[in-house]
């Protein structure tokens, strides 16, 4: 996660850098060397700090009912439903199809597998979403869901891959899914969460 957020703010200061030099060789071809330079400094910090402003009030705004594992980038989630795995297949099948930000489903039978991805956003670039399904035993099968960002150096995802994973669950109850009653966690790489 720290490289991650190295990363983020190397790039935060890389753009700001280019704006500032943009802006500053315009102002010193018009105005002088000393006045580019002046001009360069105060649009990288300006762009800089605008950028910060931004994207630190979106991630407020948009995560403020959200625990602090809830609005890590990458969410997973375990849980057991009843039935056979070609019925949770389907059902599964069924819920991404319905959610209208899922695009691009595919399915791998053998496998127990399902990969979607979701449609880009104001916030995101889009999510890859994966799911397994194994045999749980008499009439049950264990569910592993998963929602993590498209671009992989993403650091803020505002709690969409949280909502992603809200979203399934909550379609699978809609078409009938019967949840059967074993501990359900909602996990991500640094911490758990019951998830009911």
């Amino acid at each position: 996660m720290a490289r991650i957020k190295r990363q983020a703010l190397k790039s935060l200061v890389l753009s700001s850098a280019l704006v500032g030099a943009s802006i500053g060789i315009m102002v010193a071809i018009r105005h002088g060397l000393r006045n580019g330079l002046t001009a360069a400094a105060l649009s990288a910090l300006g762009w800089g700090g605008l950028m910060a402003i931004t994207i630190g009030l979106l991630q407020l705004l948009l995560t403020r009912k959200l625990t602090a594992e809830q609005r890590h980038p990458e969410q997973s989630c375990e849980f057991g439903i009843a039935g056979s795995e070609s019925a949770a297949m389907e059902l599964l099948v069924k819920s991404l199809s319905d959610l209208r930000f899922v695009r691009d489903i595919a399915v791998n039978v053998k496998d127990g597998t399902i990969s979607a991805r979701t449609r880009r956003s104001f916030v995101s670039f889009g999510e890859d979403i994966g799911i397994t399904v194994t045999g749980g035993g008499k009439d049950q099968v264990w569910i592993k869901l998963s929602s993590a960002p498209a671009m992989k150096f993403t650091v803020l995802d505002y709690g969409k891959n949280y909502r992603n994973i809200e979203a399934i669950r909550r379609t699978l109850k809609r078409f009938g899914a019967v949840f059967v009653d074993v501990p359900s966690k909602l996990h991500n790489r640094d911490s758990s969460q019951v998830l009911r």
